[in-house]
């Protein structure tokens, strides 16, 4: 009989205590050897939740724990395809495939490789750029809220050196572009490119970083063709520069070009907001503009012609919001465009082919019907399978019959690529490979468990035991992994033995729903919490509120909407009248998504400046009018939430509005967003960038701040705006320990 493991002590309570909690540990269970099972379950906004198994011995000095499930949020194959790597919020592990062995690498933020974190912070995976051979790695190793140093790592030693100073952090990609055969990486940093390799970044002989630079721009500029080609795009120049040309180059970089310039663009490429892809014999060049328009080159055969490239092109719906976009080449002259989209809070991609065969004139794209709700595209090495996610389930998609061809059995987490037939998936219940094309017939080879659904001890040896489904599996202590048993978790759960007694208790801090406690039941009596964290005295949870401001533009609505969505997190909205009239479809959306929606009056104009006459029956009049525009677009009612354009105001204008009813609403922090780069000329003004905004709003938090952000700017430029960058604003705040709530909960709390 198996007995599952559960947290009796949650009956009634659980729903609406778990909402606060972040961390739950479930009902200890102890052997006569003192080794103590157990499991943990992590809820962060916008991550997955999943419990994690872990086993720690009473006995031992450090009584440090070892994590028994590894869930396979990331995964990446290093050392030549030998090692796969499993990442989650608790750290990573190694999979030896020739030894059918699994070590953790390391466990944050206790630094031992043994501990697993038990951080009451919501703890992101930071991304890691792998090279194609898996020997090499890098990542941002965070200095700041919003910048680190580069470092590359060696997957097989993990010896690292340290490639840059004060580059960007981003929650989901390096500023890296490695080369096919791994032996160069181009780089961005400050605002340009460089470029290193492994084979010299670890001895003395590499060049100064201003030796080694390749030109002006961001990472989306570069791509590699081939292992020899490098095609760097410098606003309209294409330009094409050999590898083994880069170190030579560097000796001569003030006095040659960026590389051949071989054409010239109809339109200069933006590296902020475009892409591009290259076919690996340099003959087209694909570049998809604001992730909306996509045009379609011919690259000249002989080298040193600069000309005008002459584009075909086609371009989506103005009204869908493209949230990604992939290129995926089945050969020199045909690309699939993988969009992936987000129309009325449902996900959505749309393919495209586009193909040419002699001239021009024969390019042509057209739509490829693919399934409902398919996502997150990874193409086989040879670009003839493309694997994606559909509805949760991983599907195997043949570009060249235009169909899937199978479908994994399993919720799949995360997925690579093994070589053109297998895949490593990494599922809700255990990672393995997938053989979707074997003899016309797919098959699974598990490797490990990444969770369980019920644990134990045997009765018999007091072997740790786990079931998934219907089948049971004994852990192998060993090779850390699990294998499938014929023996029966018959043994009830038992807390204590002739030592120790394990229990479950209230914990006193919030981001803890519970501890475990452990009591000795031999000399003298002592009751100690298993892991201190759990049962320090933190006080309450601290919390501000995110305030998305909408004047009347709206370029940045659909970004913020979408990334609420994937933080799971409602925010206030405050609403313009003119906003309203100009965008009824975006104020109709933020309602659909169920944020609270306020007012920002009718117009956009600043209420102190000289020349209105701004009295009580001036400003109810304005207030009456914006919730009247809001209910005729909505059908429901702004909340008695308000705050006068640019948060600009007197005392008259906020006493104006209490006497309608209304609450005025101050920001606590001046982000900065709204200021142009045209304003801080004429003004002398100071321009901050979107980093610099959130270095000091993290650096400003305080308990029951109001933090506002733009939705769009009708007048004047940017060169980046902070809601491009409200992911990494919202880990940011998470990570320092508050809770994104609605303003009118921080106001009454």
């Amino acid at each position: 009989m198996i007995k599952k493991n559960i947290l009796t002590v949650l009956s009634g309570v659980f729903c609406v205590v778990l909402l606060s909690a972040e961390i739950t540990f479930t009902e200890p269970d102890i052997a006569h050897d003192d080794t103590v099972l157990f499991s943990i379950l992590s809820r962060f906004a916008g991550e997955r939740e999943y419990e994690t198994l872990c086993a720690v011995n009473l006995s031992d000095k450090d009584r440090s724990a070892r994590v028994l499930t590894w869930f396979p949020e990331k995964m990446e194959l290093l050392c030549e395809g030998s090692v796969l790597r499993i990442r989650n919020r608790y750290g990573s592990a190694r999979y030896n495939i020739l030894s059918n062995k699994l070590e953790a690498e390391s466990v944050f933020p206790f630094g031992s490789s043994e501990i697993p974190s038990f951080s009451e912070t919501a703890s992101y995976i930071a991304p890691h750029a792998v090279s194609p051979n898996g020997s090499w790695y890098c990542y941002v190793r965070r200095t700041g809220v919003t910048n680190g140093d580069l470092m590359l790592v060696s997957a097989d030693t993990g010896s690292s050196v340290r490639l840059a100073e004060n580059v960007a952090f981003d929650l989901d990609t390096v500023p890296v572009c490695w080369s096919p055969d791994s032996s160069v990486l181009v780089y961005e940093h400050d605002g340009f490119l460089f470029f290193s390799s492994p084979s010299t970044a670890f001895k003395s002989v590499q060049p100064d970083e201003k030796f080694r630079r390749i030109g002006s721009g961001t990472i989306a500029c570069v791509q590699w063709a081939s292992a020899s080609d490098l095609i760097y795009l410098d606003k309209e120049l294409v330009y094409r520069i050999s590898a083994h040309e880069l170190y030579t180059r560097s000796l001569y970089a003030p006095f040659t070009e960026e590389g051949t310039l071989i054409g010239r663009l109809s339109a200069p490429f933006d590296g902020g907001r475009d892409m591009f892809s290259v076919s690996q014999n340099v003959s087209t060049l694909l570049i998809v503009r604001g992730k909306k328009t996509a045009e379609y080159y011919r690259l000249p055969k002989a080298e040193g012609k600069q000309i005008e490239l002459e584009p075909h092109s086609f371009t989506l719906n103005s009204d869908i919001f493209v949230t990604s976009v992939s290129v995926f080449w089945t050969d020199a002259a045909r690309a699939l465009l993988w969009f992936e989209t987000m129309e009325n809070r449902e996900q959505e991609s749309v393919l495209y082919e586009v193909s040419a065969l002699t001239s021009l004139s024969d390019v042509a794209f057209h739509q490829i019907t693919l399934p409902q709700k398919a996502e997150n595209p990874s193409a086989s090495p040879d670009g003839s399978l493309i694997a994606f996610l559909l509805d949760g389930k991983l599907a195997v998609y043949d570009t060249a019959l235009y169909q899937v061809i199978a479908q994994f059995d399993g919720e799949v987490v995360s997925y690579l690529w093994k070589d053109n037939t297998a895949l490593y998936t990494g599922g809700t219940d255990a990672v393995g490979v997938w053989y979707p094309t074997t003899m016309g017939v797919t098959s699974f080879q598990l490797k490990f468990l990444s969770s369980a659904d019920a644990y134990g001890f045997s009765e018999s040896s007091e072997r740790i035991l786990a079931q998934k489904g219907t089948y049971v599996y004994a852990y192998d202590e060993r090779l850390n992994v699990w294998h499938l048993t014929t023996e029966d978790m018959i043994r009830a759960r038992m807390d204590y033995n002739n030592s120790y007694r394990v229990y479950l208790a209230e914990s006193r801090n919030s981001s803890f729903f519970n501890a475990i406690y452990v009591r000795s039941l031999q000399g003298v009596p002592n009751t100690w919490p298993l892991y201190q964290a759990a049962a320090r005295d933190e006080g309450g949870r601290k919390q501000v509120a995110l305030v998305f401001d909408a004047y009347n533009n709206a370029d940045g609505l659909n970004q913020v909407l979408y990334t609420l969505e994937r933080f799971n997190l409602h925010a206030t909205f405050f609403i313009n009248g003119e906003f309203i009239r100009r965008f009824p479809a975006g104020t109709q959306a933020i309602a659909d998504a169920g944020h609270e929606c306020a007012s920002m009056f009718f117009s956009a104009a600043d209420l102190t400046e000289p020349g209105f006459v701004v009295d009580e029956n001036f400003v109810l009049r304005g207030l009456a009018r914006t919730e009247d525009e809001y209910y005729a677009c909505t059908g429901d009612e702004l909340s008695l939430l308000w705050h006068a354009p640019l948060y600009r105001s007197t005392a008259d204008i906020r006493s104006a509005g209490t006497a309608g009813g209304y609450t005025y609403v101050e920001r606590t922090v001046i982000p900065g967003d709204t200021v142009t780069l045209e304003n801080a000329v004429c003004t002398a003004g100071r321009y901050t960038s979107s980093a610099e905004m959130i270095e000091n709003i993290i650096a400003s938090l305080s308990p029951d701040a109001v933090i506002p952000v733009s939705v769009g700017i009708a007048d004047g430029s940017r060169s980046d705006y902070l809601y491009e960058r409200l992911p990494l604003l919202i880990a940011s705040i998470t990570e320092a320990g508050y809770d994104i709530v609605p303003v009118s909960q921080v106001l009454h709390d």
